[in-house]
C-alpha cells in the first residue's frame, strides 16, 4: 500500500478467487463437513467430527495451531432479531497448516436447549430427515462478534425414517352426525445412524 496513492495490492490468496475480480465465495464453499458422529455417556451428549477447510495463507507458513473453541447455534425461523440457539460448543484438535485444505478434528457436546427452542429444533431436523440443508450459524469464543452462517449437509439419500405402519383394533362409529374411529397405530421407525 502506498498512502499518497492509496493503492493496495492485495496478493493472490491460494484456494481463493483473485482479489477485485470475482466476488469472494460463501463461507460454506470453503468448509465441507466430511463426517460426524453423536454418542450419549453419562447423561450427555457428544459429537465428534471432521470438517476440511480452505487454506487461504501462503504455503511458506507452516505452524501448528491450537485447539480453537467454537459453538453451533440456530436460528428462530421466521423471526426478527431473535438471539441464535446454542446447539453445540466445544474445540477443534490442535491441527497443521496444510494445503490446499485444513483438516479438522472437532468436538463438542450439547448443552441444554432452552425449553423455548422447539420450533428452531423442530424445523432443523425435519430439514434434515427431509434430506435438506439446514442453516446454522458457526462461530467462536475467541471471536463473540463473528457469527458465520453455514449449512449442515442433509443426508444424501434421504432417510427411509418410516418403515412399517399398521393399525390394529380399528372400530368405526356413528354418533349423530359424527364419525368416530378408534384403534391402535403402530409404527416402525428407524432413526439415521
Amino acid at each position: 500500500c502506498t498512502f499518497k496513492t492509496k493503492l493496495c495490492v492485495v496478493p493472490d490468496l491460494p484456494g481463493l478467487p483473485s482479489p477485485g475480480r470475482t466476488p469472494f465465495p460463501d463461507f460454506t464453499d470453503l468448509v465441507t463437513l466430511n463426517s460426524f458422529h453423536i454418542s450419549s455417556i453419562n447423561h450427555s451428549i457428544f459429537i465428534n467430527a471432521t470438517a476440511d477447510v480452505t487454506n487461504p495463507l501462503p504455503e511458506s507458513l507452516h505452524m501448528r495451531v491450537p485447539a480453537v473453541p467454537f459453538f453451533v447455534a440456530l436460528s428462530e425461523p421466521n423471526a426478527t432479531n431473535s438471539t441464535p440457539i446454542t446447539v453445540t460448543v466445544g474445540h477443534t484438535h490442535p491441527f497443521l497448516l496444510t494445503h490446499p485444505n485444513i483438516t479438522l478434528s472437532l468436538i463438542g457436546t450439547i448443552p441444554p436447549i432452552p425449553l423455548d427452542a422447539g420450533q428452531a429444533i423442530s424445523t432443523f431436523a425435519s430439514a434434515y430427515l427431509n434430506g435438506q440443508d439446514a442453516p446454522i450459524i458457526v462461530g467462536s469464543p475467541i471471536l463473540p462478534s463473528l457469527q458465520i452462517p453455514a449449512v449442515f449437509p442433509g443426508p444424501d439419500p434421504k432417510p427411509q425414517i418410516l418403515r412399517d405402519v399398521h393399525i390394529k383394533d380399528m372400530r368405526i362409529s356413528l354418533r349423530g352426525e359424527n364419525v368416530l374411529a378408534s384403534g391402535v397405530v403402530y409404527a416402525h421407525i428407524v432413526l439415521p445412524a
